[in-house]
């Protein structure tokens, strides 16, 4: 059992009609939220657009889309911040709701708790 691989997560789930690939890492730093802000802002870049949300929860906030929503159908629409606006905690998003690189990063004392998520998803299609 190596407890370095208890913040880390892996996976890949597909079928014929759905397929889905998650990637967590989470991390403990020295540095200040705004630090990891600006470097991460900068990387993600890379990936389109960078939004900045402020949540107030301990969860990342994962956008697919509203179910009876017709016009959130498509993989393609950009992400977006949840419905929470406020709050300590941060998260960098970019991409789309069927593509998306999110930075979580949550003050800790005089440092930060931060987590880096990749979410892939497809409707009829493997990954």
């Amino acid at each position: 059992d190596d407890s370095s691989d208890k913040k880390r997560a892996n996976v890949n789930i597909s079928t014929k009609s759905f397929a889905l690939k998650v990637v967590a890492l989470e991390y403990e730093s020295n540095d200040t939220p705004a630090k990891l802000v600006a470097y991460y802002t900068n990387e993600l870049k890379k990936f389109g657009k960078v939004i900045e949300c402020h949540e107030s929860s301990d969860n990342t906030t994962l956008n697919f889309g509203d179910s009876n929503d017709k016009s959130s159908d498509n993989p393609e629409d950009k992400v977006t911040c949840g419905k929470n606006d406020g709050g300590d905690s941060i998260e960098l998003k970019t991409g789309s709701k069927g593509s998306q690189h999110i930075v979580a990063i949550k003050p800790r004392g005089k440092g930060t708790d931060f987590g880096l998520v990749y979410v892939r998803i497809h409707k009829d299609a493997a990954i």
